[in-house]
């Protein structure tokens, strides 16, 4: 694999339980950046990010990923009564965090916020970037539930969690 490239798939076969076959020796390269899978309803593409992302596995064939994956599913669907920070994947830190700043933290806590400290605030500033401050205001906010969010916020919101990560590619 070309140092610059991101994913490899090589002879990649993949069919569906039915025995449907989606694609038989798909070779491609993708360079790290950005890439557009433009296609027809139903010819793959969808199957495609989930074999990379490693929640489905090829007939045959090799897929190399470069780096750590993160995944947004298309349909992001919530329990109204999930917190901000749930699905910003904060609660276990943010609990480490308060429990270091109370003096009850353990070598475990110290071992979950790792060097993520500013967690918080990086939150904060990636959700105001991406025009979700009528959700989060201020840190305080992160205890909000979701249950008066919108498709497009709450998929806005699961998209800044996978952000959140850093991860090196981002499906």
């Amino acid at each position: 694999m070309s140092s610059l490239s991101g994913i490899t798939l090589s002879g990649l076969t993949f069919d569906h339980p039915d025995g449907t076959r989606v694609f038989e020796n798909l070779d491609a390269t993708f360079t790290l950046g950005r890439t557009g899978l433009v296609g027809r309803n139903g010819t793959g593409k969808s199957t495609l990010l989930r074999l990379v992302a490693g929640h489905l596995r090829p007939r045959s064939g090799a897929l190399t990923v470069r780096g750590r994956v993160a995944f947004l599913q298309q349909d992001v669907t919530l329990d109204p009564s999930v917190t901000v920070a749930a699905v910003l994947g904060l609660d276990e830190i943010r609990r480490a965090l308060r429990r270091i700043e109370s003096g009850v933290g353990d070598a475990g806590d110290f071992g979950i916020v790792g060097d993520r400290w500013d967690i918080e605030e990086r939150a904060l500033a990636l959700v105001h970037r991406l025009g979700l401050e009528r959700i989060v205001h201020d840190e305080g906010d992160f205890d909000r539930t979701v249950g008066g969010l919108s498709g497009g916020e709450t998929m806005l919101l699961a998209f800044t969690a996978r952000l959140l990560d850093e991860p090196d590619v981002l499906l």
